[in-house]
């Protein structure tokens, strides 16, 4: 009897320390006029996600989003694309990659580290 009420007080131990699932939205870039957001990437851990915005104003920026920073939205530095695509993240969170207006692929791993990764000859568009 003893033993059962250890094992079941092991299970209830168990149950208890699980974490509590929680849902954020993660919003639109200021001032955009915006039809929607979109995620495309989570880490792995599920700390970061990565998306596109879709708005009204031939804008499409890619962003990066975490509970503690809140959004970045990486496709509104200087010099890049009108649209930058988020198609997925690496499971550490620190990179997203994509496809750009010009319809090649990139990869983003940071303030001003957007690297296109061009379209190989012979083909018409990259996916990254």
């Amino acid at each position: 009897m003893q033993r059962r009420h250890w094992a079941i007080l092991a299970c209830s131990a168990l149950v208890t320390t699980a974490s509590a699932q929680s849902f954020d939205l993660v919003g639109f870039w200021p001032g955009a006029g915006n039809v929607s957001s979109r995620l495309y990437g989570l880490s792995a851990d599920g700390r970061v996600a990565a998306g596109t915005s879709y708005g009204s104003l031939q804008r499409n920026p890619g962003y990066v989003w975490t509970r503690e920073g809140g959004r970045y939205d990486f496709g509104l530095e200087a010099g890049l694309p009108t649209a930058t695509i988020v198609y997925g993240l690496s499971g550490d969170g620190t990179t997203a990659v994509g496809q750009a207006t010009d319809l090649g692929a990139f990869r983003w791993s940071g303030t001003g580290t957007y690297q296109s990764l061009g379209i190989q000859p012979g083909y018409a568009e990259s996916i990254a």
